[in-house]
C-alpha cells in the first residue's frame, strides 16, 4: 500500500498543473474504478501488478495534462456516465444548468434539437428526465456523432433520438429538421482564449472550442429564428449575447455566473 500510494503522491506532488487542476484521492478513485475497484487506500493493494502499473502509468500521463477522461474512456456527468474519447468534447458541469433549463421548460410531447451535441450529454440527460421527447443530436464530427450513439444505446434512449452530421456553418439553419426547441453548446471560446487554453483542455477538439474572434460566431446563427431556444454561454459572453438577442432571459449557475440565455 505504502509503495504505489507513495508513487502516486510523487508524481502528484511534483506536477503544478495537477496540483492545480484535480485532486490525487478523486483521481485514484477513478483510475481505481477504470480497473475495476472501488478505490480505498486500504483496498488498493488488490489491484494486481498489472492494474498497478496501469494506474501509475495513467497518473503520470494525468499530471502532465492528458484528459483522466480520455485514458477511463468516460465522463460523469448529470446523473449517468458518458463515453468519451479522443476528438470529443469532455461533458462538464458547467453544462448541466443547460439540462435543468430545458427539462423545465421544453414543451410536453416535442421534439428538440441538440446542436453540436458532441457526446451527446446534454440531449440524452434531456430525454431521460423528459420521457415524453424526442430529440436529433446534431453534430459535424462523425467521431462526436460516434460516440453520442453509443451512449443514447447505452442509456436506453436510442429509439428516441435520431443523429445527424450537419455543418451549421456552411448549410442554412433552414435545413434542420423541424423542432418545437432547441438546446446548444457550442463553441464559444475566442480567439485570444484559444491562445491560453490549459495543457489538458488541449488535447480536445479545437473544433468543439474555437468560436471565432469574439466567441460569439455561432450564436449569430440563429437571429431571426423563432422558437425556444436555450444556449449555453461562457461567463464572459452576457453582454454580447444580451446585444445579439435584447428580449433573452440569462440563467445563472451555481456559482453565480452566467450560463444560459433562453431565447422565446
Amino acid at each position: 500500500m505504502n509503495e504505489i500510494i507513495g508513487k502516486c503522491r510523487e508524481l502528484y506532488n511534483n506536477s503544478d498543473f495537477a496540483r492545480e487542476s484535480f485532486a490525487l484521492c478523486e483521481a485514484l478513485s477513478y483510475l481505481a474504478e477504470w480497473q475495476g475497484v472501488e478505490f480505498d487506500p486500504i483496498i488498493l493493494p488488490a489491484l494486481t501488478p498489472v492494474q498497478r502499473e496501469r494506474v501509475l502509468e495513467a497518473l503520470e500521463k494525468a499530471v502532465n495534462g492528458y484528459p483522466l477522461q480520455y485514458i477511463v474512456g468516460k465522463a460523469r456527468f448529470y446523473k449517468s456516465d458518458f463515453t468519451v474519447r479522443e476528438g470529443v468534447l469532455i461533458p462538464r458541469r458547467d453544462s448541466e444548468t443547460l439540462v435543468e433549463e430545458a427539462v423545465k421548460r421544453i414543451p410536453q410531447n416535442s421534439h428538440f434539437l441538440d446542436l453540436c451535441t458532441g457526446s451527446g450529454c446534454l440531449g440524452i440527460s434531456v430525454l431521460l428526465e423528459r420521457p415524453d421527447t424526442t430529440a436529433t443530436l446534431v453534430d459535424i464530427s462523425d467521431t462526436a456523432l460516434e460516440a453520442a450513439e453509443e451512449n443514447a444505446r447505452a442509456l436506453g434512449v436510442l429509439d428516441r433520438c435520431r443523429l445527424l452530421k450537419f455543418d451549421l456553418l456552411s448549410r442554412p439553419i433552414s435545413e434542420l429538421p423541424s423542432h418545437s426547441a432547441l438546446i446548444m453548446n457550442p463553441p464559444y471560446l475566442t480567439s485570444l482564449e484559444m491562445t491560453q487554453i490549459p495543457k489538458n483542455v488541449a488535447y480536445e477538439p479545437s473544433l468543439a472550442l474555437d468560436g471565432g474572434e469574439d466567441g460569439l460566431m455561432f450564436y449569430r446563427l440563429f437571429e431571426g429564428h423563432t422558437g425556444l431556444m436555450l444556449f449555453e454561454i461562457g461567463s464572459s459572453q452576457a453582454d454580447g449575447l444580451k446585444r445579439i438577442y435584447p428580449n433573452s432571459e440569462t440563467v445563472y449557475d451555481l456559482c453565480r455566473n452566467p450560463r444560459v440565455v433562453v431565447i422565446f
